[in-house]
């Protein structure tokens, strides 16, 4: 019986011991003997570090894992406001509905990393449960703005999304003319955009050098009238005109293409000192097609196409005489 009992307790110990030199030995030497409980080994050393040897492995939690890779996503952007949204995310303790979001905002790229979120960001209101949207209000037009989302789980962890930027819409409508003149001929619509997309980079638009959602030719083209842009290009036409020096021309589109006259030339606002092609009748902001250059593609003797003055404020700003189209004018562009 006294021989039973000392064997039984040498086992026991030896058993310990067993456990204690592989446990130990897989810390001084980096063994990769694995502690995950679904394998055979890991389940045996957990079991008998904690229920024999009372070295518990405690369990870590981890952090929230976001939805969709991370990505934000921006709908309803207005002057002042963006909606933020995205895919909630999913943790291994806490459930889904549980989990809680922040949005942050910078109006710098510095709100990566999460010590980086908590340093540079600004937080929208505080964090709530299971959402996957969110519109920050109260900022400033015309103005780029970076967001990131934190996701906090029950057990204190957080994980961050992948940061987006977004700008808010333009206050004003800017007038600013193209780098180099053209003649007539400036492949229709596509051209004449194109021409003044590649001019914008030319110019410093104040105040803040505004990013243009949308950048047109001011020209009046087959089915594309000057008067209509604000419509068909999906464009304030409430916000006023002003030049890249931000010098008012005009309080709205309505204004600047059906009224009679203008608030400021366009020499004086310090867009162009020389006239330019606008293709447009003096009634309206319409598309003249018999002074259009064949609808701005042509560049001879043979046809004329309408301008504009620089120097008048009445309707001959927009709409003043034709020209043939061989002639190099300006055009005026509108960044919106």
């Amino acid at each position: 019986m006294k021989s039973d009992i000392v064997l039984n307790f040498n086992m026991c110990n030896l058993k310990k011991f067993f456990f204690l030199f592989i446990f130990l030995n897989s810390c001084v030497n980096k063994t990769n003997y694995s502690l995950d409980p679904t394998t055979p080994l890991g389940f045996n050393l957990q079991y008998n570090l904690c229920g024999i040897l009372k070295i518990c492995i405690p369990k870590v939690d981890q952090a929230p894992i976001p939805g969709d890779s991370g990505k934000l996503n921006f709908t309803n952007i207005s002057k002042t406001s963006i909606t933020l949204n995205w895919t909630l995310a999913i943790d291994d303790n806490t459930p889904q509905t549980a989990i809680q979001y922040l949005v942050y905002y910078s109006t710098k790229n510095n709100i990566t990393a999460l010590a980086d979120i908590k340093a540079n960001g600004i937080p929208f209101d505080s964090f709530v449960e299971n959402i996957n949207t969110k519109t920050i209000s109260g900022l400033s037009p015309r103005t780029s703005y970076y967001f990131n989302l934190v996701a906090l789980d029950s057990f204190g962890n957080q994980a961050v999304y992948v940061n987006n930027n977004a700008y808010t819409q333009n206050d004003i409508i800017v007038l600013f003319r193209n780098t180099f003149s053209t003649s007539g001929n400036m492949s229709g619509r596509n051209g004449a955009d194109s021409l003044c997309s590649t001019s914008k980079e030319n110019f410093f638009i104040a105040p803040n050098n505004i990013t243009c959602a949308g950048i047109r030719a001011f020209v009046s083209f087959s089915g594309d009238n000057i008067v209509d842009m604000a419509k068909k290009y999906g464009f304030n036409s409430t916000n006023p005109i002003v030049s890249g020096s931000n010098i008012l021309i005009a309080n709205n589109w309505n204004e600047l293409t059906t009224n009679n006259s203008i608030i400021n030339s366009i020499s004086t606002s310090q867009v162009s000192i020389s006239s330019y092609w606008t293709f447009t009748t003096n009634t309206g902001g319409i598309f003249d097609p018999a002074n259009s250059c064949l609808n701005g593609t042509n560049d001879t003797d043979t046809y004329n196409g309408i301008i504009g003055d620089a120097t008048a404020t009445n309707v001959a700003w927009i709409s003043r005489i034709p020209q043939s189209c061989n002639t190099l004018r300006s055009i005026l562009c509108v960044c919106y």
